[in-house]
């Protein structure tokens, strides 16, 4: 497996911020965001869950302690966002405590 080797945890790192950085930049338009852009911003928060996620599991393997602790808030962080997206505030309540 290609993501077997530490060096490539940058790239999955890396992927999941792109995703959630083309998230943020619609959800900062100057005026709201339409109802299409609305979909592509919920859907590039999943697509930066999924890679959070799989950056999680790599870090608790791959990874020491603090690494994998930094994974994990990223990936809940991810999860936050997403839910506050889709407007589930008592679902990202749940994830900040």
């Amino acid at each position: 497996m290609i993501y077997a080797c530490c060096r490539f945890l940058h790239l999955v790192l890396y992927t999941t911020e792109i995703a959630w950085s083309h998230a943020m930049e619609k959800k900062t338009l100057p005026d709201k965001p339409n109802a299409h852009q609305r979909i592509y911003l919920i859907g590039r928060l999943r697509k930066a869950v999924k890679w959070a996620s799989l950056f999680q599991e790599l870090c608790s393997t791959k990874g020491d302690s603090r690494t994998s602790l930094e994974a994990e808030v990223c990936f809940y962080c991810v999860i936050i966002l997403i839910y506050m997206a889709m407007c589930l505030l008592m679902r990202a309540l749940e994830f900040s405590h």
